[in-house]
């Protein structure tokens, strides 16, 4: 069978049947064929069908075949007499039969889909699949809830193009350059300056280049297969629309996982941001520091509000029930692997840390607790001393006021040298008493006897 090109010049298939035949069972593939001018089927005269069938055996496996040629070689065979001359005989009835009953077929797409040079084209996107999943947008089902879904996935990981402001999470999809920055910017859906939901201009675009003949498309992209679809291209970036059009009017999407994702996002990786978070908060509180400072991980601890709002949208969008709803979870799930690919390794190192400078401000605020409490077991040793209660509390004060904004690693460093400078002065208080209560001992007045 030939194909019906949809970016370049279509061919055709002349059926000729024998007329003891019968009546043709024409399945709804063949129907679409002929209706496209893919496929003509005739009846030959029962002589020209005997020529033709006895004929076929030399063909072998070239059928389907150009016919001309194929009687002129049978023609000028000298090795079948007998062959020669029946081609010779029916080469013109033949042709007179062809004449008038070749088909002709569609010129779907003649001119070369849109924006594939500047946007989605191999030489744009690099990740085919992104590409594939983008223009889908242009033909697939999607109602305004769904457009809505995509809509807020776009403000939260859109870039800063043309003074506009960037998304929270936009940094976490540039790399590797597989095209995600492409597919949120130029080609899933987003809210105007009013809040209005708007298509892409790019999607409006290619929703109008196949618009005067979706018809046909889609009701064989119903009636057949994704590798015989693909069969209307001969190039990439072809294949790349005609599969998105082919996934977009069946919503044959890969959506499996998201919701895995999202667990992870949910209870392991918001979860270390909002400890960090907390962390901070309490460092602010009790050391007076301006702020921790979270290095590699400082994006992803301040983004612990947009992760929530990832998260809700993505709840929204599994639970979906729409017929759009493959495709935008398919496009949640393709963002945010990636966003997950990209924070996992620093938020992995970063808990350890966390954990560890918990421990260390559990330790000192038992060791400064301790020293205040206990100031009262010291009391012959700061008399000696000359110190008073208002003493300790001003030198714990000042040993916990650290101040400034440190990295986790700094204030970790911090809170230790500070921790035993606070032990020491336990240390001291408590080997002084006991240095005098010996002394007392020893040096007692005399009894009176």
């Amino acid at each position: 069978m030939g194909v019906t090109h949809v970016s370049q010049p279509p061919q055709g298939v002349l059926c000729i049947l024998p007329p003891y035949l019968g009546e043709l069972d024409r399945t709804t593939k063949l129907e679409w064929l002929e209706k496209n001018g893919k496929l003509k089927i005739i009846t030959a005269a029962p002589l020209i069908a005997d020529f033709l069938l006895s004929a076929a055996g030399d063909i072998g496996d070239e059928i389907p075949a150009e016919l001309t040629e194929t009687l002129d070689r049978f023609q000028s065979e000298k090795g079948d007499i007998i062959l020669s001359r029946k081609a010779i005989i029916y080469a013109e009835a033949v042709s007179d039969l062809v004449k008038g009953n070749l088909p002709r077929p569609t010129y779907f797409c003649k001119e070369p889909p849109p924006y594939a040079d500047s946007v989605w084209g191999k030489s744009q996107i690099a990740s085919p699949s992104i590409a594939v999943s983008g223009c889908a947008l242009a033909y697939g089902a999607m109602n305004p809830t769904e457009k809505g879904f995509l809509a807020h996935l776009q403000a939260i990981f859109k870039g800063g193009r043309e003074g506009r402001g960037e998304g929270p999470l936009h940094t976490f999809i540039v790399k590797p350059r597989i095209g995600l920055p492409s597919l949120v910017d130029d080609l899933l859906p987003r809210f105007g300056t009013r809040k209005e939901l708007r298509d892409a201009p790019i999607i409006t675009g290619l929703s109008g280049y196949l618009s005067t003949s979706y018809q046909q498309l889609a009701s064989l992209a119903r009636l057949i297969e994704l590798r015989e679809f693909l069969k209307l291209g001969n190039e990439e970036d072809k294949l790349r629309l005609l599969e998105a059009f082919w996934r977009g009017v069946r919503g044959d999407f890969d959506q499996d996982g998201l919701d895995i994702l999202i667990d992870r996002i949910e209870n392991d990786y918001l979860k270390t941001a909002i400890e960090a978070t907390e962390l901070e908060q309490e460092a602010i509180t009790y050391f007076e520091l301006e702020g921790i400072d979270f290095k590699d991980a400082e994006s992803i601890v301040r983004a612990k509000d947009d992760f929530e709002n990832l998260v809700r949208c993505a709840k929204h969008t599994i639970q979906d029930k729409g017929g759009g709803g493959s495709l935008v979870r398919n496009l949640y799930k393709k963002i945010v692997n990636q966003l997950v690919e990209n924070i996992e390794g620093e938020l992995r190192r970063l808990k350890p840390n966390l954990t560890s400078i918990k421990t260390v401000i559990n330790d000192m605020k038992t060791v400064s607790e301790d020293l205040q409490r206990n100031f009262w077991e010291y009391e012959k040793a700061a008399q000696f001393a000359e110190i008073n209660k208002d003493d300790i509390d001003g030198f714990v004060s000042q040993e916990i006021k650290i101040g400034g904004r440190l990295s986790l690693e700094n204030l970790e460093g911090e809170i230790r040298n500070r921790t035993s400078n606070l032990e020491e002065t336990s240390e001291s208080f408590s080997s002084l008493q006991r240095t005098l209560a010996v002394l007392g001992t020893n040096i007692s007045p005399p009894k009176e006897v």
